[in-house]
This record gives structure tokens, C-alpha cells and sequence, in this order.
């Protein structure tokens, strides 16, 4: 059901304006099926769809003929691109989107919980070695795809603050600006 619209590979041209080959915008479906999650029999409505036990009315008809289903499965398809949502969201009445701001704002807090919760672990552990603090941080995948996955830019950084007691950033790497691009990037250290 999901490879239908989520494999999705896009033209690239060359610098003469030529198609040079197709890049795989994006690939979660063909991701999923390389993975182990096929043989456990995890699908990604498992996720996606989360389903719920309580008894709910699915049919919108008269009040006398209130149709209870159980179980269900809510229609959460949500993602993690809170970025791409945030500028939807900003830019409701110029892009003509019938989604209200509460809309959205709903939308974003499950991608946000879906990103906290399902997604990935996050380990950091820390050292002092003379006079330097060393930071080690570790990503466990726990999704059946590519994290990031299903969006053009496909990038993760992290974002560090170093602060001390009275909370005064002594060192800050990854923070962002207001159109996305990372704050200070040292493309020749921190590569895309």
C-alpha cells in the first residue's frame, strides 16, 4: 500500500540542462523490504496505523444507527519531517491548503512522538580526558526504513550545547536558522 506513492525516483539534470540519471527521492517502501522487518511480519501500518481496542463509531449516520467497530486502526500516517510541516503551516493562506493551524499542530505533535518514541534510540555518553570533554553519541534504527526517510534531503545532525553551571553556552554545534541551514557548518569537517 505504501510503495504506491513512496517510491518515488526524480530526474537529475546536468550542467548542460540534460537528464543525467534519477535520484531515489524517496525509497522507505524498497528500504523496508530490504530489511529484517518483512520476515517478522511488521508492516509499516504497524507503525503508521497504530491500532486501538476501544470501540468506536466509524460510520457518520443518523445518531439511532451508530455503527461501533473494534478494534481500529487510527489513520496517523505522520512521519518526522516537523520542518516541512512547520513551513506548511506558516504558509497555509499562500499555498491555498485547506488545513487550519490547529491542523497542523496536531499533525507536528504525533511526528514529533513518533520521532521521540518510535524511530530511533539516542545514547550519549560523555568522558573528560585532560582538558577536553569528549561526547559520544550512538543512533539505533528502530524503524523498517532509512532514517531520515521518504524526504528529498535526507539528513540528520546533531544538535550540541554545551553549557556550564549557571547555563552559559560554552560550545554549540548544529543549532539552525530560520530557513534550515545549519549555523556555522564546516563543510570541509561536517560534510552532507
Amino acid at each position: 500500500m505504501c510503495a504506491t506513492c513512496h517510491t518515488l525516483f526524480t530526474p537529475y539534470l546536468d550542467n548542460q540542462g540534460q537528464i543525467a540519471g534519477e535520484f531515489p527521492e524517496q525509497t522507505p517502501y524498497l528500504e523496508w523490504k530490504s530489511s529484517i522487518y518483512p520476515a517478522l511480519n511488521t508492516q509499516c501500518q504497524d507503525c503508521h496505523m497504530p491500532m486501538i481496542t476501544d470501540s468506536v463509531d466509524i460510520a457518520s449516520i443518523a445518531q439511532s444507527h451508530q455503527v461501533y467497530r473494534t478494534p481500529f486502526w487510527k489513520h496517523a500516517f505522520v512521519g518526522g519531517n516537523v520542518y516541512m510541516l512547520n513551513m506548511l503551516k506558516d504558509n497555509i493562506q499562500t499555498l491555498g491548503l485547506t488545513a487550519s493551524s490547529e491542523n497542523f499542530d496536531s499533525t507536528i505533535a504525533r511526528a514529533k512522538e513518533n520521532l521521540t518514541e518510535k524511530e530511533f534510540d539516542l545514547f550519549i555518553t560523555s568522558a573528560y580526558e585532560n582538558d577536553s570533554l569528549n561526547v559520544f553519541v550512538k543512533i539505533e534504527n528502530k524503524t523498517g526504513h532509512k532514517i531520515p526517510s521518504g524526504i528529498p534531503f535526507r539528513r540528520m545532525w546533531v544538535h550540541l550545547k554545551v553549557t556550564d553551571r549557571n547555563r552559559n553556552v560554552i560550545f554549540e554545534s548544529g543549532d539552525w536558522d530560520e530557513q534550515g541551514e545549519i549555523i556555522d557548518l564546516d563543510a570541509e569537517f561536517e560534510p552532507h
